[in-house]
């Protein structure tokens, strides 16, 4: 039994050396974003908006990873509930970094346009995102996505 003890707090001590402890832990996998889509000012209605975490394209098939979608009501606007992932590994250091939402908005004749926003986020905390986003400057083309602030929002977040 005494083996066992030493193994398990061997265990504990090595992980807390590298920044982890071994808990349980709830992350966020993405925020609670909400907005409204708009053209000269007025709320497009029936309008399907995908999200994707860390993708350049979430309307794309090859995504791997999973895509949330939400179809935009009669004043435009469009919520995308926070989604979370649990952990057995509670990392100690702060992780924080910089890390892309892509939004891919389908018109309901099937015309595609694409929106990024950056966020400085960590694995337990990612702030709520509210969004204005005007039709006529979201991208025609996916971009690739990279790390840092290299794309340029294409939709304005709005201070909560």
């Amino acid at each position: 039994m005494k083996y066992l003890q030493r193994i398990a707090l061997l265990l504990v001590v090595s992980s807390n050396l590298v920044g982890c402890v071994p808990i349980p832990s709830k992350n966020i996998e993405t925020p609670n974003v909400s907005g409204v889509l708009t053209e000269d000012g007025v709320g497009l209605e029936g309008y399907s908006i995908q999200l994707a975490y860390g993708v350049s394209d979430s309307c794309s098939v090859n995504s791997r990873q999973e895509v949330l979608s939400t179809i935009t009501d009669k004043e435009g606007a469009f919520i995308f509930k926070n989604t979370y992932k649990w952990s057995l590994v509670r990392w100690a250091l702060p992780l924080d970094g910089i890390d892309y939402f892509n939004l891919c908005i389908i018109a309901p004749d099937g015309r595609k346009k694409w929106a990024y926003i950056p966020q400085i986020r960590t694995p337990s905390w990612a702030p709520d995102i509210k969004l204005s986003c005007e039709n006529e400057k979201l991208l025609l083309e996916p971009k690739e996505v990279e790390s840092g602030f290299k794309i340029k929002p294409t939709c304005e977040e709005v201070r909560l």
